[in-house]
């Protein structure tokens, strides 16, 4: 049985080689799911571009992950398909991709309705931080990933941890 891929480990692409760091992954409404794949610097000091790749022509080439400094909560993601709204922008559309990196950030894609008064042409998606969309359908308001675990951290002293104790 062949080993998920999942951000922080390195994969392959059984086609062309080419190999790096899973910092990606990109989920999109109709069920099709790439992976952002990072190569390593090369002997040169040079960084090559990384590849959007699907994920059945990808290979775990090793299973061991880098320790992800944020956990983003399969609970925090907006669903596909759902109408949502950028707070910021104001654009309103249906939840087409869902985009998360290996630090922590969800991206969305939104794709507007046509209106009747853009002579049928098809409108461009726009892809927004998760931090400021809201679904707008059922009303439901959903946070930005990971604010629930923020909002609940105890803080610290205004000069940092005390070594006193009483």
């Amino acid at each position: 049985m062949a080993t998920e891929i999942e951000l922080g480990m390195e994969a392959k692409d059984t086609i062309t080689g080419f190999s790096g760091l899973v910092i990606g992954k990109y989920e999109y409404l109709y069920g099709c799911t790439h992976f952002l794949i990072q190569p390593k610097v090369d002997k040169k000091g040079k960084l090559a571009k990384g590849q959007n790749l699907e994920e059945p022509q990808l290979t775990v080439s090793n299973p061991e992950k880098v320790s992800l400094p944020v956990y983003v909560s399969p609970n925090d993601l907006i669903k596909l398909g759902v109408t949502a709204r950028d707070q910021l922008t104001g654009i309103e559309g249906i939840v087409m991709a869902r985009f998360i990196f290996i630090d922590g950030t969800v991206k969305y894609a939104i794709q507007p309705e046509i209106k009747d008064d853009d002579d049928n042409n098809f409108p461009e998606d726009y892809v927004m931080s998760g931090a400021h969309i809201v679904v707008v359908k059922d009303g439901r308001v959903v946070e930005p990933p990971g604010l629930a675990n923020i909002k609940e951290k105890k803080k610290d002293p205004p000069h940092g941890p005390s070594r006193y104790k009483p």
